[in-house]
């Protein structure tokens, strides 16, 4: 079950002529909410989120507005976010579309952008893989090139969409590895990967396909030293340590790939902390 509220009212309604629904016009954020000691919500890496958010919609040509910051408080002071979740984890996503108007694709010039945040329950299943790590295997779909919008989150997602349909029949497998159309590791269904060669992380190079999560962007920022990279799948079949990652699921450990065991397997639970941690630890 969710909660939804549109330019700031609860139970709003979406027009069916709002561009996001017509086109895709628009980009989105997934975040995971914390409750903390006080008993308030804090939406973890906001920082990240928001700059997400407007840097896809500068990139879009769409005018995220000023108020953004106030829907999402409104939102974390709400009662119905605790009677949402039992555990002390949620999930908030934001939706920002272009709005209403304008000729086919063509938009309004000065179109009033629509904010959708949905509140809902966390994947709890996230806090399982953390504890146990996930099996993999190589997807048959591939990501198409396009440069322009590559990294980032439109809400252009029937790729994803595809992949996670190729996924539900691999029941014997957790997650799968994309390829982009010329044959190079590029991410997960809803996640970043990254592995360990030797002493060195390396983590897909984002400039032609997928998405740059800002799960991915908090771990780069905090290991500068990460390489990224174009590899071919086989590449994976020897690294020494592989995770996967994203805004709710943290850093999930990828203990098997295909028919390759990694030889070292090791949890994260400091999340985005835990690299640089075990680096001064060594």
């Amino acid at each position: 079950m969710a909660w939804t509220w549109v330019n700031g009212e609860y139970y709003s309604e979406v027009f069916a002529s709002d561009r996001g629904l017509l086109y895709g016009d628009g980009c989105f954020t997934t975040m995971r909410l914390r409750r903390k000691a006080d008993r308030y919500w804090y939406p973890d890496l906001w920082e990240y989120h928001q700059k997400r958010l407007h840097e896809t919609c500068q990139a879009l040509g769409i005018s995220l507005p000023d108020v953004l910051a106030d829907h999402v408080e409104k939102v974390l002071a709400s009662a119905v976010i605790d009677a949402l979740s039992d555990s002390d984890f949620a999930v908030l996503r934001i939706t920002v579309t272009r709005g209403i108007g304008g000729h086919g694709y063509a938009p309004e010039r000065d179109a009033a952008p629509t904010i959708v945040l949905s509140l809902g329950s966390f994947p709890v299943h996230y806090l399982e893989w953390q504890h146990r790590g996930v099996k993999a295997d190589f997807a048959s779909f591939r990501l198409g090139i396009q440069p322009v919008l590559a990294g980032l989150k439109t809400l252009n997602r029937l790729e994803q969409v595809i992949l996670k349909q190729e996924l539900l029949q691999r029941p014997e497998v957790h997650e799968l590895i994309a390829l982009d159309m010329e044959g190079h590791v590029t991410e997960a269904t809803a996640a970043n990967i990254f592995w360990r060669k030797g002493e060195t992380w390396y983590t897909p190079c984002l400039s032609r396909a997928g998405v740059d999560g800002v799960m991915r962007q908090a771990v780069m920022m905090r290991n500068p030293e990460i390489q990224e990279v174009r590899v071919a799948p086989d590449v994976l079949l020897d690294a020494d340590e592989m995770f996967m990652c994203n805004a709710l699921m943290e850093l999930v450990p990828i203990f098997q790939i295909a028919d390759y065991q990694l030889p070292n397997v090791q949890l994260y639970p400091d999340g985005v902390e835990t690299l640089l941690t075990r680096e001064a630890s060594e």
